[in-house]
């Protein structure tokens, strides 16, 4: 409706062909930005929204092994990603970095860590 003014203003004589184009230029830029931070908006949803599904199910899983007193195979197959030890240097504790299913990024490469 704004451009349809926009050129009938510019056909009665209201508005130079200059300016009508520079408001219509303005107006597709304008557009096309909104255009895009929907996109962007719309994925940055579509990941919360990922993530929270994600949160729901570990706990699901979770809850399965509130009162257990020792850790299983079974537990581990279900809750954990991978393990990550620091590098061995002699006489020093190492680190242990435990990433879990669902809340973690699952590892690219499982032949390398770092």
């Amino acid at each position: 409706m704004l451009i349809q003014n926009i050129y009938e203003d510019k056909v009665l004589g209201k508005v130079s062909e200059d300016v009508a184009m520079k408001l219509i230029t303005k107006y597709e830029t304008e557009q096309k930005d909104l255009s895009l931070e929907v996109t962007d908006l719309e994925e940055k949803f579509s990941t919360i929204r990922q993530d929270a599904e994600d949160v729901t199910l570990f706990m699901e899983r979770l809850k399965k092994y509130t009162d257990v007193q020792e850790l299983t195979r079974e537990m581990c197959l279900e809750l954990i990603e991978y393990i990550a030890l620091d590098a061995y240097v002699e006489g020093q504790p190492r680190n242990i970095y435990i990433y879990y299913k669902l809340l973690d990024e699952p590892l690219k490469d499982k032949r390398s860590l770092f």
